[in-house]
């Protein structure tokens, strides 16, 4: 129950965000938006409570994300944060314990979703991350090197603000 009052929240939201957002490409972009929102408010829900992120969610939906834009040809943004995923991905590979391979795909998910604004959104979610896991290291008194945190919430959450 609490699960789909989450992803129906997160879909609202995002679903709001695109009936208010204008741009050259219209309800395909509505579209995107929508996918998105279901794929994060899943993912959220999954990262938190699994530690992990479903890929029968977030690669449908990444794939979904492209054929959108491949139907309205808005790629301004995209190399930037493909690179961007590009770089994530070998921090994944170099330091497995530090972001995994789901986190990853999600960071894929928003570039393809939000390719103008997915840098500014993948860059404001770590931060987001780094700065929650540094306080829950404070409060419990461990090294902040050693304290793992779900990412899904806080790309999430900057997704959303890029959105504004």
């Amino acid at each position: 129950m609490k699960r789909d009052a989450t992803l129906g929240a997160t879909t609202g939201m995002l679903a709001l965000l695109a009936a208010t957002y204008r741009d050259a490409t219209g309800h395909l972009m509505q579209l995107r938006f929508l996918v998105l929102g279901a794929a994060l408010g899943v993912a959220v829900i999954s990262d938190i409570r699994e530690r992990r992120i479903p890929n029968r969610i977030v690669l449908p939906a990444a794939a979904a994300c492209a054929g959108v834009d491949g139907l309205t040809s808005a790629t301004t943004g995209l190399f930037p944060a493909v690179a961007m995923v590009l770089a994530l991905s070998a921090l994944a590979f170099a330091k497995p314990s530090a972001l995994g391979m789901g986190d990853i795909k999600l960071a894929l998910l928003i570039a393809l979703a939000i390719p103008a604004r997915a840098v500014w959104a993948l860059v404001v979610g770590l931060l987001l991350a780094v700065a929650a896991g540094t306080a829950w290291a404070a409060i419990r008194s461990e090294s902040p090197l050693h304290t793992r945190v779900a990412l899904a919430p806080f790309l999430a959450a900057a997704t959303v603000i890029a959105l504004t």
